[in-house]
């Protein structure tokens, strides 16, 4: 994997809080930004801290097809970890007596116990990414867990595009009774410090290129400003989340590296 480059304020959040669930503590912490930012990135660099510190470390995605099965995420998550997990979820809920919010409660109680088991021996990392494009169930499930399981050493880290880029849909309430329950972490454009010393590091820059992010600082132009035609600016060099910004090897002085669309 790509060393992250910057991101030194939400690394030391996640840090502070993957060091709480090693002693004991439990949480939820949602990365939240516009899509392409880099939270996915951010989450895949907390997960291999997680693994350093000798945390299980288990991944899903939500999937945004509609021909999606309901706990898509949860199921990527299970089958990580163990086949028993994977029998709980395969269970059919609608096979149980009563009501059908009594059996999906039964089937998330179920899951939580046998997940939760899995960090009684050591600290548990979950981590789910894309919850904007989660099923209902996969959020209720999630709320569920956040609310209900109160044992082991665990943290869920959730990636989450910002409600400004989010598709309004039935999760909408959920999700925000989901952040209400998490820090959340906002991911934004790389600092200015951050891309001038990116760009000092390329074998394509120059004494003028590096100049631009203090110039633009300076000036404070409009939007439409920072795109002139057939340059890379400044806009989308902030936007590059640090996992593809490592020096370019190519020889031209005006780089094709487009903005990372990880997250």
């Amino acid at each position: 994997m790509t060393a992250l480059f910057g991101r030194a304020r939400e690394l030391t959040l996640l840090d502070a809080r993957l060091a709480a669930a090693a002693s004991g503590q439990r949480g939820l912490a949602l990365l939240e930004g516009e899509p392409g930012i880099g939270e996915t990135r951010l989450a895949d660099e907390a997960c291999e801290r997680a693994r350093a510190r000798d945390f299980l470390v288990a991944r899903g995605a939500a999937l945004s097809d509609a021909g999606a099965p309901a706990l898509a995420c949860w199921r990527a998550v299970a089958r990580s970890l163990s086949q028993a997990l994977r029998k709980v979820l395969d269970a059919d809920a609608s096979s149980s007596s009563g009501a059908v919010d009594e059996a999906r409660w039964r089937l998330f109680e179920a899951f939580a116990d046998a997940l939760s088991s899995h960090a009684r021996d050591k600290p548990l990392l979950i981590m789910l990414d894309d919850l904007h494009d989660a099923d209902v169930a996969s959020v209720e499930l999630l709320l569920f867990w956040v609310r209900n399981v109160q044992h082991g050493c665990w943290l869920v880290i959730g990636t989450l595009r910002d409600a400004a880029s989010r598709v309004s849909s039935a999760n909408d309430a959920l999700l925000a009774r989901i952040q209400r329950k998490a820090e959340t972490i906002q991911v934004g454009p790389l600092s200015l410090d951050d891309v001038s010393a990116w760009m000092r590091m390329s074998p394509w820059t120059n004494s003028n290129s590096v100049t631009w992010p203090a110039r633009i600082s300076a000036s404070r132009p409009t939007h439409n400003s920072l795109r002139p035609s057939g340059r890379r600016t400044i806009i989308g060099l902030r936007r590059c989340c640090a996992r593809c910004v490592r020096p370019c090897t190519g020889a031209s002085t005006t780089p094709n590296v487009g903005p990372n669309r990880a997250g």
